[in-house]
């Protein structure tokens, strides 16, 4: 049955013939036992979560991306009194590329626990609690504004919890689980600022929750952006004024700051650490040295990010895939892998039209607004800026599912001719071999994610023999060229810096003469790799190999002074010029 009773916050040219039943519908059937079946699934689920992530909340795993060990890095300088700056780096430049919140609100650990690494288990804590405060808000942000029927959203909130993308960051130390929450939250408030008597105080708490999401990641933007359409598209923009002025304020404050504080160095990695914007400036400037146009650079990496964010990330994160699943197909398999790909964005950008169909909401108009920000955005690591809006992905997903399903339950209680027998059953047959392919994904991604700690644990291993070393074998000034420099100055207090080639690759020699610029332009005195090295980078292997190519062939320079299993090596530099 068909609700034509028109929503508050749909737009005036929403149809009133939706081809789908709107979700609060079916929501008033049955309402108290309804409410009472959903409330215990969602405990069993984030139970399921709190269960499995579990044997994740360990410091072993601290440092094996670059990000959280930045952030403690710039959470221990806020709460030492050295301010908002980067003090691994040889010269502690002022952090203007990370927005504050997140590294404030760690520094409050830092403070309170200040023994490192003991403290890094309570910050990881964090990240569980603003992922079960994601879930909570989100559903009753789904539910409230019926965007969602009760049984979807278990759904939803389920594929959510115990996707293994998930457990990792909602244990780590990525200011991802704040931001999610934030943002929801946010746009909880939008919606009931529109409807709300007091206006006032909804649209001051909606200007805050902007922009404290913008100050933890700077993708918030798209939710300021997304807000203001909102109501000038409903041509109430005179809601507008309050919480976009407001969160205005913390965007200008912000931008003011890092201007007054950008760092003058022209160290050939500074960009990288300090600026999102020179840093893209940094990569279409590689480009063009080697004989392109920055305008045709530019349009390569939206290309890129529009066909691995967007049309491959979208569905391998909704499936819990890796991004490695199909490397081992080849043949008619293989091409089946890729037709799946394309089906399930198919079946995403479907669920998300027909939900449009409904009214064209707050809720589409970020997803939209957060998709297309960061087809611009450098070094895009897909599908983790994923995980902040995977329930809604994962809402159009199910919403398009709803249809087929929905008729299969409607003709099995009817009688149907013989042809249309076999079609239902056909599809009920796919939607069983679906189901139990998610849950074979799913499975596989956390027992995947569970038996990885001991590969951690061996890493851990070789930087703490390595650490070891360099705390009793070097002096306290000395300084670092490591993969993972930050991780190695809060383990040994000596300041350190990354080596780190263009995104885009580059010759050989361009790799020699970028290490000896690196060396040179930060004095470094230690040369440190391991065999875990560009674990996370594109061509990891082939990476490694130029770079211990690179020292082979100046042994003048790198004089080998430890080794430690399994390619752990320490060189000393001889040559900083």
């Amino acid at each position: 049955m068909i609700n034509h009773r028109e929503h508050p916050n749909n737009l005036k040219t929403a149809s009133p013939t939706a081809d789908l039943p709107r979700p609060g519908a079916s929501n008033r059937l049955n309402q108290p036992s309804s409410e009472r079946l959903m409330k215990f699934s969602l405990a069993v689920i984030l139970s399921a979560f709190c269960l499995l992530s579990f044997p994740l909340l360990t410091a072993d795993r601290f440092g094996t991306y670059h990000d959280d060990s930045i952030y403690v890095a710039t959470a221990r300088a806020i709460a030492d009194g050295q301010g908002y700056r980067i003090i691994s780096l040889p010269n502690s430049p002022y952090q203007t590329k990370y927005p504050p919140l997140y590294p404030l609100v760690l520094a409050a650990v830092w403070k309170f626990t200040p023994q490192f690494p003991q403290n890094l288990n309570f910050m990881m804590f964090l990240s569980v609690i603003a992922l079960l405060g994601f879930l909570l808000f989100a559903s009753r942000y789904l539910l409230e504004n019926e965007y969602i029927s009760r049984q979807s959203l278990v759904a939803v909130i389920c594929m959510t919890a115990l996707n293994w993308r998930t457990m990792i960051l909602a244990t780590s130390i990525y200011s991802e689980m704040l931001f999610a929450v934030l943002t929801v939250a946010a746009l909880y408030t939008a919606e009931k600022y529109e409807k709300a008597p007091n206006r006032l105080r909804n649209g001051i708490i909606l200007g805050l929750l902007i922009g404290l999401a913008f100050l933890t990641r700077s993708s918030g933007v798209s939710l300021l952006i997304a807000v203001g359409f909102y109501f000038v598209f409903r041509r109430r923009w005179r809601l507008a004024i309050l919480p976009v002025a407001l969160a205005s304020l913390f965007v200008i404050a912000w931008t003011t700051w890092c201007y007054a504080h950008r760092t003058t160095s022209d160290a050939s990695n500074a960009a990288y650490y300090t600026s999102y914007l020179a840093d893209m400036q940094s990569i279409l400037q590689n480009i063009s040295d080697r004989g392109g146009s920055r305008f045709v650079g530019l349009l390569s990496i939206v290309g890129e990010n529009l066909v691995g964010a967007i049309i491959v990330s979208i569905p391998v994160v909704c499936l819990g895939l890796n991004y490695d699943s199909m490397s081992h197909l080849g043949g008619v398999w293989l091409g089946l892998g890729v037709g799946l790909i394309l089906l399930v964005f198919l079946v995403i950008a479907a669920g998300f039209i027909r939900h449009c169909r409904r009214g064209f909401r707050l809720l589409h108009i970020y997803v939209l607004s957060y998709l297309i920000l960061h087809l611009f955005w450098p070094y895009a690591s897909y599908d983790r800026f994923l995980m902040c809006v995977l329930p809604f992905l994962l809402l159009f997903f199910i919403t398009e599912l709803e249809l087929p399903i929905s008729f299969v339950k409607l003709q099995t209680g009817s009688s149907v001719r013989r042809a249309s027998r076999i079609a239902i059953a056909f599809l009920a047959i796919a939607f069983l071999l679906g189901f139990c392919f998610l849950l074979y994904t799913y499975a596989t991604g956390v027992r995947r994610t569970l038996a990885s700690l001991s590969t951690v644990a061996a890493s851990a291993a070789e930087d703490s023999r390595l650490i070891q070393w360099v705390n009793q074998n070097t002096e306290p000034e000395a300084v670092l060229i490591c993969y993972r420099d930050p991780k190695y100055y809060l383990y040994t207090n000596r300041r350190a810096i990354s080596f780190s080639w263009p995104k885009q690759g580059s010759s050989w020699e361009g790799q020699q003469q970028l290490l000896h610029r690196i060396i040179s332009d930060s004095k470094g005195r230690y040369l440190i790799l391991t065999s875990t090295d560009f674990n996370h980078d594109y061509d990891e292997q082939l990476q490694r190999e130029s770079l211990r190519s690179i020292i082979e062939q100046d042994p003048k320079a790198f004089t080998p002074v430890f080794v430690s299993e399994p390619g752990g090596m320490i060189y000393r530099i001889e040559v900083t010029e």
